[in-house]
């Protein structure tokens, strides 16, 4: 997320159940498949080593005899965000997402509502 005086770049949250994380074996890159909310299944690329360790550290057995285990995150529900780039910058787990999180992407699917005859005849 980045900011300037003149313009605010607004992050846009994301909620899904992780499917698995990939490694493309040419180029190195890893793929983090989460089957999203509102898109369906999407792909995005990750820094592998530390998003595992960072998964670890959450959902616990990603990282079982110093290798990874897809069967740790398969399942989990996260809210997540992405770069400019689209490289995953950042998650929570949905249980253990902070209120104000869950808000802001509330927030942002919201529908506007229509306004009352009742409502309108009064303004």
């Amino acid at each position: 997320m980045t900011s300037n005086s003149s313009n605010v770049e607004q992050r846009l949250l994301h909620k899904g159940t992780i499917i698995a994380m990939y490694r493309e074996r040419v180029s190195g890159t890893s793929l983090l498949a989460i089957e999203d909310d509102l898109r369906g299944k999407v792909l995005i690329p990750c820094e592998g080593t530390t998003i595992a360790r960072a998964f670890d550290a959450v959902f616990g057995g990603v990282i079982v005899g110093g290798r990874f285990n897809n069967d740790g995150i398969k399942g989990e529900r996260i809210y997540y965000s992405v770069d400019t780039r689209g490289v995953l910058e950042s998650f929570n787990a949905v249980d253990e997402a902070p209120q104000a999180l869950v808000q802001e992407y509330g927030a942002q699917y919201e529908v506007p509502q229509k306004r009352s005859r009742k409502a309108k005849r009064d303004n």
